[in-house]
């Protein structure tokens, strides 16, 4: 972060679609277009685990709060959960009628939050591997889910190029939030839980007050914004694009 440069770089055999980092802050998940998950160290060249099992590409993996699993969603239409210690797996999720896109855990690792091709959001429990909810609101499929740091919220967006707040709890729907032009590709909390920043085809990102649902920061990047996340301090956000960059942007206060 301080300036850009290239610290560790892995390659492997097959398009990477997901990554996500380990509570070590040492430790990587990846998956991809090879229908597995590899499990990744900064010491290491290459995958020191790979996860098999999907007959699809995984397009999301989550690692537990306690670092102790992974969760992966593929284009086989299920979720999968993989022991890191062992390498082998520990249940499956089904009930997505269509890939699913994107998945996130709660912040005490209890729950699971998934979206996918069938418009459908869908909130499961972790232990038993029970669908506790569907949510409603989506008519169109799903690209991205987030929850909230205090877990009491979950937000997702994609194709209808609005976003839905949903209340954990209650399964009510909180906010749907209007302002893009096109496909939204991700939607994540500020560290606070106070703010809701979103990125899309179009290449703008936005930051929504989760009070009311008010925009309080836009810009435009030069292509598609695929991905983003905040800086732990809030004061900055880092966004992937389809031109093969990453940029830095300096949040104003209001969206922080």
């Amino acid at each position: 972060p301080a300036d850009g440069k290239s610290i560790d770089e892995f390659i492997g055999v097959a398009p990477v679609t997901c990554v996500a980092y380990a509570p070590d802050n040492q430790t990587l998940a990846s998956g991809g277009g090879n229908h597995s998950v590899k499990l990744w160290l900064h010491t290491s060249a290459a995958p020191t685990k790979n996860f098999a099992g999907h007959t699809g590409p995984v397009y999301s993996v989550a690692l537990s709060p306690d670092g102790k699993a992974i969760a992966s969603a593929s284009a086989d239409q299920t979720i999968r959960f993989w022991d890191i210690a062992s390498g082998g797996p520990l249940k499956q999720l089904s009930g997505h009628q269509g890939s699913v896109y994107a998945i996130d855990y709660s912040p005490d690792g209890n729950l699971l939050f998934s979206v996918g091709a069938d418009a459908t959001a869908r909130l499961w429990t972790v232990a038993s591997g029970q669908e506790l909810k569907k949510f409603a609101g989506s008519e169109a499929p799903l690209y991205t889910a987030s929850f909230s740091p205090n877990g009491a919220l979950a937000a997702a967006a994609g194709l209808a190029k609005m976003i839905y707040v949903w209340e954990v709890g209650s399964g009510q729907l909180k906010l749907s939030i209007t302002g893009h032009s096109d496909h939204i590709y991700r939607v994540v909390f500020n560290p606070a839980g106070t703010r809701l920043m979103s990125t899309g085809y179009t290449g703008h990102v936005f930051v929504w007050d989760l009070a009311n649902g008010k925009q309080l920061f836009t810009t435009k990047l030069p292509s598609a914004a695929n991905f983003a996340v905040y800086s732990p301090d809030g004061a900055r956000a880092l966004v992937s694009c389809a031109d093969g960059n990453a940029y830095f942007i300096d949040l104003p206060a209001e969206a922080r």
